[in-house]
Order: structure tokens, then C-alpha cells, then sequence
């Protein structure tokens, strides 16, 4: 199977996965402290983790869609 086939049929929920992506490597890199000059705070991290699930969320949600939506059952 062609992974290029699949984003191309499906762009909006591959956008999606895109941003959630970045969310989780910006989470991932302020979490260790890799970000220079930037102090850790726990609000600022319980932040970046709730957009990260909440990405996370849509991105399950959009491919879920796109699937059924694309499927010839319909």
C-alpha cells in the first residue's frame, strides 16, 4: 500500500496529524527543558499538554471520519 495514496485521499485529517505532530514535539522538547532560556513551570506544561491531547483527540476522530467516510459501504 502506498502511504502517498492515503494523505493525498485524505488531506484534512493528514493536516491534523501534522499539527498534533508539532504539538507533541514542542511538548516533548519544553518537558526536558531543551528550550534555552525558558524555565519550566508546571502551568505552562499542564497547558501544552492538554492542547497536545486535545490534538491528539481530533486527529483519532479525523482519521476515523475520513475512513468511514471513504469506505464503499457507504
Amino acid at each position: 500500500m502506498d502511504s502517498r495514496t492515503v494523505f493525498h485521499k485524505h488531506p484534512y485529517a493528514t493536516m491534523v496529524s501534522t499539527v498534533f505532530l508539532f504539538s507533541l514535539l514542542i511538548t516533548t522538547v519544553y518537558f526536558f527543558g531543551l528550550y534555552p532560556g525558558v524555565q519550566k513551570t508546571r502551568p505552562k506544561l499542564d497547558a501544552f499538554l492538554t492542547i497536545t491531547v486535545v490534538l491528539f483527540v481530533a486527529t483519532v476522530g479525523s482519521w476515523i471520519t475520513a475512513i468511514i467516510l471513504s469506505s464503499d459501504n457507504i
